[in-house]
């Protein structure tokens, strides 16, 4: 795997900002004062549908499924997170 180090302060800055965040709620979940997962539904209203539907089929977020038939989706709150964090949409 090749690291890809920021070229400017500011490049620099926002990934510790980043990085700090994912740590953050990492702890927190790890305290149990966030849920490790999300519904869909949930999901759709703190990240946005489009956004979660393409961090899917990009394979950025994985669909767990608790038990068989009609169970709920849940997706894993870091690995959303990690994917609002590397997304980076200008416009």
């Amino acid at each position: 795997m090749r690291l890809i180090l920021p070229d400017t302060e500011l490049e620099y800055k926002n990934a510790l900002e980043k990085a700090a965040k994912a740590g953050s709620i990492n702890t927190l979940i790890s305290l149990g004062l966030l849920t490790p997962f999300l519904s869909m539904r949930e999901a759709f209203k703190i990240y946005g549908e489009s956004s979660v539907k393409r961090w899917i089929a990009q394979g950025a977020v994985t669909k767990n499924k608790q038990g068989e038939g009609n169970s709920k989706v849940q997706l894993s709150r870091i690995e959303l997170e990690t994917a609002a964090l590397a997304s980076v949409r200008v416009g």
